[in-house]
């Protein structure tokens, strides 16, 4: 199978957010903690190579380990000591998909392939209930999970 190739979002499009799954999606001991999409300035810089750090990009997966300890940051949220942070190798943002390809030491090739729901998307960061915004495929591991996502604009 042909991978995903090259970064490009459509330009304009503001998603930014984290996505959350509304079951749990894990392989091995690792996780998902979150799907994040970056500002549309953000996606715009770093496919003209412009990077804000090397651990950072506008689309990426964090994975914990849930067999490391457990610790509380400064909200008195607990956390796992071992994470991990999947960066594209490549990537596609549209309104109306989101498409990843990574790489990671642990976890293998990573991949999403997922339906973005503008409209369930205007609904919920206008207040209303929450609902899914993004139902795809990660898969990791060599194992593949649908999934809904919801989402979170942040603090």
């Amino acid at each position: 199978m042909a991978h995903l190739t090259g970064f490009f979002h459509e330009p304009g499009l503001n998603l930014f957010g984290y996505y959350f799954a509304k079951a749990p999606v894990q392989f091995g001991n690792f996780k998902l903690r979150e799907l994040h999409l970056g500002t549309a300035e953000e996606f715009a810089s770093y496919e003209k190579g412009q990077r804000i750090s090397p651990n950072y990009a506008p689309v990426m997966l964090e994975f914990d380990d849930v067999t490391s300890p457990q610790r509380e940051n400064e909200l008195g949220q607990p956390y796992h000591e071992v994470s991990r942070r999947v960066l594209p190798k490549a990537y596609k943002v549209t309104s109306e998909q989101v498409s990843f390809y990574g790489q990671d030491d642990v976890l293998g090739e990573v991949s999403f392939e997922g339906q973005l729901d503008a409209k369930a998307l205007e609904r919920v960061r206008g207040g209303a209930a929450e609902e899914p915004v993004l139902t795809g495929v990660l898969s990791a591991m060599g194992q593949k999970l649908n999934r809904a996502f919801v989402w979170f604009g942040g603090d």
